[in-house]
């Protein structure tokens, strides 16, 4: 090493001050994190998690906008428009099943791609992580059945009364989290009726959930790969990074102190 001034100096002398480390305590395996420290890293986490939140709520929101533009319309002859009766034209029926399906798609993968992203923290996994993203995908599957319809129905407009037997555009639309829960009410007490279309919001946190649960099953890190693992007080614990394998070479056999001899006792020939 040379000096700042170019000039050889002594072997192996640095250049310039060191300076003393400031986390001394945690590059000693096992050691507790200060409590200071502690308090930051779960500050830092939080807020992480609710910014994952809202990543979440706009991937759902940008689904409900793709199924909305995707999503088939069924048409219908009016048959009383005071009341709002129409009857559906042949081969019309299906569509809504189309839609349904799209949206159970569309769900799918925002569900897992949101999932995967948010694993991706590698320094955030956690309890509070996967929750985050749970619920975000429980209120995102709201937004995206709510503003899926507002899009459909912006491509499809059509008077509210409009005269009988005319053919109308119904645009799609999908049930959500408050009509799933009165039908589930209805048959608790025994009134049966239609399940309709909120089933199709289960779709999103719950592939989001199973990815979170097989992200987490199959890493075989205690920590799940963080570097911080959680103690029975709460207290954050530092291991250190694994290290490279590094196979251990044999030691070559020593050489044999006579000459090797067959079982008469002669050399082999």
């Amino acid at each position: 090493m040379r000096t700042p001034d170019d000039r050889p100096g002594q072997s192996g002398r640095l250049v310039g001050k060191m300076l003393p480390a400031r986390s001394h305590r945690l590059q000693v395996p096992g050691t507790v994190m200060p409590y200071d420290k502690r308090a930051t890293t779960r500050t830092r986490q939080v807020r992480v998690v609710v910014c994952v939140m809202v990543a979440v709520l706009a991937a759902s929101l940008l689904g409900g906008a793709v199924w909305g533009l995707l999503a088939p319309v069924e048409h219908v002859v009016v048959v009383d428009s005071a009341q709002g009766l129409g009857t559906v034209l042949s081969g019309e029926s299906a569509h809504e099943f189309d839609a349904v399906a799209l949206f159970v798609c569309v769900g799918l993968v925002t569900g897992l791609l949101t999932a995967i992203a948010a694993w991706r923290l590698r320094g955030f996994r956690g309890p509070l992580l996967a929750a985050g993203v749970i619920v975000a995908s429980l209120l995102g599957s709201q937004v995206m059945s709510w503003f899926g319809g507002l899009v459909a129905g912006w491509r499809h407009p059509h008077h509210a009364h409009p005269p009988v037997h005319t053919v109308v555009a119904l645009p799609a639309s999908i049930d959500g989290w408050p009509d799933l829960l009165r039908y589930i009410g209805e048959h608790l007490v025994g009134r049966g009726t239609e399940a309709g279309t909120g089933a199709a919001v289960l779709i999103q946190p719950l592939f989001a959930a199973l990815a979170v649960l097989v992200a987490a099953i199959v890493n075989t890190a205690p920590d799940l790969g963080t570097g911080l693992d959680h103690v029975g007080t709460g207290a954050f614990v530092y291991y250190p990074p694994p290290q490279p394998y590094q196979p251990q070479l044999r030691q070559p056999l020593p050489p044999a102190a006579g000459p090797v001899v067959d079982g008469a006792g002669q050399p082999p020939s």
